[in-house]
Order: C-alpha cells, then sequence, then structure tokens
C-alpha cells in the first residue's frame, strides 16, 4: 500500500496517532509513505525511514544505517541521521537540539566511539525492532563528564516536552582504573544524589567487554570472519579457547609489569587523584563523600590490592584497554591472514550480534 502525503494539513498530534494506526496493519501489510513533513519525520523512528535523493541518478539511504562524519575530539550532541533530510527539505541543519528535546533518551557518552557502539547494540536488545529515539551526548572524557554534568543538570531541569530532559537522562561511561569500591559507591552517589541514572562497566572499557565471555566472543569472531571472505577453516569453539589462551598469556605478564613499576603506578594514582578533586566538589557529590579515600597513601593500597586481586582472580578485562582487546584477537585470527582493527572493526563485529551473542554487561541497555 502506498500513501502519498497523507499528513499534509493535519495536526501533529493526529500525525502521530496516524503513524501509530499505520504500524499496527504494518504487521502484515507492506506500506509505503512519502512526506516532506519535518514534524513527521521526526516522529518515526530512524529504521523506518529511507532518503530518497532528489538527483537524476538517484539512490536511497536506510536511516538506521547512515552515519555522520564528525571531527575528531568532538563533543556536544551526536548529529542524527535525521539532519541531511531536514536539510533538503530547505529547512535549518541546526537542529540537534530539537532531536535531543523529542528524544525517548538521552544518553551522556565519553566519546564518539561510545555512541556509536552503544546505538548499534540499542537496535539488537530487544525482540523485535526498538522503535525508541536516542540522542547521545558526547562528553569529551571522563574529566570533563564530571566537570560539566553540574551544568548539565541546571539547565536541563529547565527544560521539558512531557518531563524535562533530566528526568530522560543516563550517563554511561568507561571504569578506566576504578576499583570495583570506588565504581559502585560513585554508581550510587549518581543515582541517588545527583538523580541521574549511571552505568559504568566492570571492563575497563567497553570494548573490553568482550572479554568477559570467551564463548561469545568466539562465536561472534566467528560470524565477523564469515562476513570477511568465504569459508574459513575454523570454527566458533576453537576461537573461543584460544581467545582464552591469548587472554592469560598477553594480560598475565601485562599486570605483573605495571605492579612492578612504580612509576607507571604512580602515574594511575595521579590519575584518580584528579577523578577524585573533580567528584568532591559540592556540585558534584559534596565534599564529605566518601567514594574515593582522602589522602594518597589510602588510595595507592586500595589499587595496590585491587591490582593484585585482578591478578588472582584473573579478571583481566577490568585492566584492558582496547588496544590490548585488539592484540589479543589478532593472535587468534592472525593465522587466516585476517586482521582485526579495534577502531575500524570494532562496530562491524557488533553488527553480528545475535541473541546467541549477546553479553550480559550489555543488559543495562533494555532498560533504556
Amino acid at each position: 500500500i502506498l500513501f502519498d502525503e497523507p499528513d499534509s494539513h493535519i495536526h501533529r498530534d493526529i500525525q502521530s496517532r496516524l503513524i501509530n494506526t499505520l504500524l499496527r496493519f504494518s504487521e502484515t501489510t507492506q506500506i509505503f509513505l512519502t512526506t516532506h513533513n519535518e514534524s513527521l519525520i521526526r516522529q518515526v523512528s530512524l529504521h523506518q525511514l529511507f532518503h530518497l535523493e532528489n538527483r537524476p541518478q538517484y539512490n536511497y539511504n536506510a536511516l538506521s544505517r547512515q552515519e555522520l562524519p564528525v571531527e575528531p575530539r568532538f563533543k556536544g550532541i551526536y548529529p542524527s541521521a535525521l539532519n541531511p533530510i531536514i536539510s533538503s527539505l530547505g529547512n535549518s541543519n541546526g537542529l540537534d537540539f530539537i532531536n535531543a528535546v523529542e528524544a525517548d533518551k538521552i544518553i551522556f557518552v565519553e566519546g564518539q566511539d561510545d555512541a556509536k557502539a552503544i546505538y548499534t547494540l540499542l537496535q539488537k536488545n530487544t525482540i523485535g525492532i526498538n522503535t525508541k529515539k536516542y540522542s547521545f551526548w558526547v562528553m569529551g572524557g571522563v574529566s570533563q563528564i564530571f566537570k560539566d554534568l553540574p551544568s548539565y543538570k541546571k539547565i536541563f531541569q529547565l527544560i521539558r516536552n512531557q518531563q524535562n530532559l533530566w528526568q530522560k537522562s543516563v550517563l554511561i561511561f568507561d571504569r578506566d582504573f576504578l576499583n570495583d569500591d570506588h565504581k559502585n559507591l560513585i554508581i550510587n552517589n549518581l543515582n541517588n544524589r545527583f538523580n541521574l541514572p549511571t552505568y559504568i562497566p566492570s571492563a575497563y572499557t567497553f570494548e573490553s567487554i568482550l572479554l568477559t565471555d570467551f564463548d561469545k566472543l568466539g562465536r561472534l569472531l566467528f560470524l565477523w570472519l564469515n562476513r570477511q571472505q568465504n569459508s574459513i577453516s575454523v570454527d566458533a569453539v576453537s576461537l573461543a579457547q584460544g581467545l582464552k589462551q591469548a587472554y592469560l598469556n598477553y594480560m598475565n605478564p601485562k599486570l605483573q609489569q605495571l605492579l612492578n613499576d612504580n612509576e607507571a603506578f604512580e602515574q594511575i594514582i595521579y590519575q584518580c587523584r584528579s577523578i577524585r578533586d573533580k567528584l568532591k566538589s559540592d556540585d558534584m557529590l559534596g565534599t564529605n563523600d566518601r567514594s574515593i579515600p582522602e589522602n594518597d597513601v589510602q588510595l595507592s593500597t586500595a589499587y595496590r590490592n585491587y591490582f593484585n586481586q585482578i591478578l588472582n582472580t584473573r579478571d583481566f578485562y577490568k585492566y584492558a584497554k582496547k588496544d590490548d582487546v585488539q592484540a589479543i584477537i589478532n593472535q587468534v585470527i592472525s593465522p587466516h591472514n585476517i586482521a582485526f582493527n579495534i577502531e575500524q572493526d570494532f562496530i562491524a563485529l557488533l553488527e553480528c550480534v545475535d541473541r546467541s551473542t549477546w553479553f550480559e554487561e550489555w543488559d543495562f541497555l533494555t532498560r533504556l
């Protein structure tokens, strides 16, 4: 069924009811709807939008797969794939803030790579299709998060569309060197004192979550390898076994070296001290907060105990950076003449995710 601009001259709320009605019937019937109406376009989820370009050799683009380039070290609202469409209609392209106001969730993240990865998984985390709209706010690093969040809170509480923007905001950032106690205390305090639902992965970075389950990583890597070439001479079980051994062989000496390198260890303490000072401002968690120890001696003791615990339990994913993930994967797949680049291939790997390769660490996304 094809509807040619059925939205003309009807109220915005009726446009929304029209879309909902069509969606109910589209479960068994394929429906096409053409429109030049910006407000209607904004009410439809990206996976249902296709942009037909106005040029002789036309192309049509599925918006759910369209990625907008941003400059290195980008900060601010991550551009929406809606922008090229709205621009082509002759309207202003500077409407990212409207995207945030109309989104179901505003997700604060450290960097643009986090926004891409989380959005990719949000399209896979439910049975059926996730129709919620998300806006990502790139903060530009964990230090900037703790510096700027108080200002965002004050502004976002004053802007509302059914609910104020702060009420639909969440924060996701890497744990880096935060130990388990500090991570959990910060999550609780940001939830309770700052009224901001917060998630910090158990792994060092979002990428190193892959090292928390080698059976799933083996299956996921097998799916990715099959997309690179027609046939490979290795199965998912063999990949999982190889990954686990490479993980131990690579990460164990790396952590041993850190514990024996006083200069490197002191650098970690310096980073943790910087985070502690930002957290203890009155605007954030308050000067009396106990999330991080007061003095450097306590801080040093806590982290030396933490790294020794990682060594004993072999939970090396808590110390593995994304470059380590790349090195471990390449140790296993290099015999097949394929290289894995974490910067270029991580999103492609996530696009292979199915129910059998969904990591438990990603379960928090089902609540967004």
